[in-house]
């Protein structure tokens, strides 16, 4: 992904990439940061998988690897329970979020903005969630 650089990593804590070489993103900006994490899914039906190292916590306690189904929902009910259940496996693989507050009703509200901006009825602003500092200006 050509646009992923310091200068973007640098304005949020949460970076969506579609690159999925942890050794390059972690020689990349592993200093920028205290603790590093990479959270993946995939696609079994589409034969769309992580290498298997990856998924293998001795090897690399830092990535999570989450299958597809995870992230499926049809209603709002199935969108609380989808975040519920993702916040419970960031929290158990990763003993730092055990003691990080994670608001599942902020998740929520931003799970629902994707998908309005992904259906263009809506434009993207990530200061919403305290991703990019203020004087940042929103996208155009």
């Amino acid at each position: 992904e050509a646009s992923l650089g310091p200068e973007k990593v640098h304005r949020t804590v949460v970076t969506k990439t579609n690159l999925a070489h942890v050794e390059d993103l972690e020689k990349m900006f592993g200093s920028e940061f205290d603790n590093i994490f990479f959270i993946g899914n995939e696609r079994k039906d589409k034969n769309r998988l992580l290498p298997r190292e990856y998924c293998a916590k001795d090897s690399y306690p830092n990535v999570l690897c989450l299958e597809y189904n995870d992230l499926l929902y049809t209603d709002n009910d199935g969108l609380e329970r989808m975040v519920k259940t993702i916040k419970q496996k960031i929290q158990e693989s990763f003993p730092y979020f055990a003691t990080v507050p994670l608001n599942e009703k902020a998740a929520i509200e931003r799970v629902r903005d994707i998908v309005e901006v992904s259906k263009g009825t809506r434009g993207y602003d990530p200061r919403r969630y305290g991703i990019l500092p203020s004087k940042v200006p929103p996208p155009q």
